[in-house]
């Protein structure tokens, strides 16, 4: 079992991660995002320089497809809104 970290989210070491996890930018390279950003199904301490960052991930079969739409976005595909 992993450790927890607050809000009570298991912590996974970057090689011992599930193979369904994958953080924000992770999914967003494959054109998801999570299915509920608000609640992450686990967490991975990165080290930064002299600071801990908390790196949260989402389980990838909850992902729903990335749409951007911002003006740019949606004048190139031709769309008004």
């Amino acid at each position: 079992m992993a450790p927890m970290v607050n809000p009570g989210v298991p912590v996974y070491k970057r090689t011992r991660m599930p193979a369904h996890l994958r953080s924000y930018r992770q999914l967003k390279a494959v054109g998801l995002r999570p299915g509920n950003a608000t609640r992450p199904d686990g967490a991975w301490k990165v080290q930064q320089q002299d600071q801990t960052v908390w790196q949260w991930l989402y389980d990838i079969r909850q992902a729903r497809p990335y749409i951007c739409t911002t003006k740019h976005a949606l004048s190139a595909t031709g769309t008004n809104r």
